[in-house]
């Protein structure tokens, strides 16, 4: 009776260790797999932000190439192209900032992207509203150079910053990618410390040890 009892123990711990290895491994591979998982849906998200913060950055560059904006200035109605094409590609940015909160488990935070945003959108307006009170008549006072507008430079200084603006959007987003795979790192090594001590205790059961 004694003996029996000793076999039946053996077969319980034996198979307590066994479903244990077991849900080991399950785990190490579920959390490797929802890891894969997550970060490709943030890389994918990041990568159509990437692309949509870049175009933004060469509408408003092509706004204060040499020679541009003086024709555009000239040309209220191509100006006001030019601006909504910046103004499709903001609304593009928030629509994937929406789209990337529902895709996610995990929500991530995205103050600094829809404020840079709204500066922009800001920026843009103060931008539109001075072009187009560019050739209204301007008094000038004593001593001031009938050749240079002081207004032009004030447009030129605005776009500079939107530029800028757009150019840490675009740096941001690169900051986020970097730190995906990153995370992805950490998630995939944290899998393998699962799987790998779980398959080793789990050969040594088999041989007997």
């Amino acid at each position: 009776m004694a003996n029996r009892w000793r076999i039946r123990h053996k077969l319980i711990i034996t198979f307590c260790l066994s479903a244990g290895i077991v849900t080991l491994l399950l785990l190490g591979t579920l959390k490797g797999f929802w890891s894969y998982y997550q970060t490709m849906n943030s890389i994918r998200s990041d990568l159509g932000e990437l692309k949509t913060a870049q175009e933004l950055r060469e509408i408003l560059a092509q706004l204060a190439a040499p020679g541009k904006l003086e024709h555009l200035l000239d040309e209220p109605e191509k100006l006001s192209r030019e601006v909504n094409s910046a103004r499709q590609k903001i609304l593009e940015y928030e629509v994937l900032l929406q789209e990337t909160n529902a895709r996610l488990f995990t929500k991530l935070p995205d103050h600094y992207e829809r404020g840079m945003l709204a500066d922009l959108n800001r920026e843009l307006d103060a931008f539109q509203g001075a072009a187009l009170k560019f050739h209204e008549p301007m008094v000038r006072g004593p001593g001031e150079n009938p050749t240079v507008d002081p207004r032009l430079k004030s447009i030129r200084q605005q776009l500079a910053k939107m530029e800028l603006n757009s150019t840490q959007l675009r740096d941001k987003i690169h900051d986020d990618l970097a730190g995906s795979l990153n995370e992805s790192r950490r998630a995939y090594q944290v899998s393998l410390w699962i799987i790998v001590p779980s398959c080793g205790i789990g050969l040594l059961l088999l041989a007997g040890v």
